[in-house]
């Protein structure tokens, strides 16, 4: 397909999520088969809902995070960066 598509932040999270095994294959089908563009705001909403309904941890977030923006096009919004990611860099 190859087409330029902005992902809203529930098809990352249905990529993430072992809950739904049909959502994440058409959510990571429709993330490998585009040039696909995600926000830091959607960035912010993954890392949100991965920490208060999957209960991953910092480091795993970290990794997800970074996959997230190696894979994707990101725009970035410097002023929606929460402060209390600068924590994060802790770990």
């Amino acid at each position: 397909m190859n087409d330029s598509v902005f992902l809203d932040t529930n098809i990352l999270v249905y990529s993430y999520s072992f809950a739904e095994l049909d959502k994440q294959r058409i959510a990571r089908q429709c993330i490998s088969e585009n040039n696909s563009f995600i926000s830091t705001q959607v960035l912010q909403e993954l890392a949100n809902t991965l920490m208060k309904k999957f209960k991953i941890t910092p480091p795993e977030l970290l990794l997800t995070i970074n996959e997230c923006r190696n894979n994707n096009l990101v725009h970035v919004n410097t002023e929606s960066i929460k402060p209390e990611w600068i924590g994060l860099m802790d770990y």
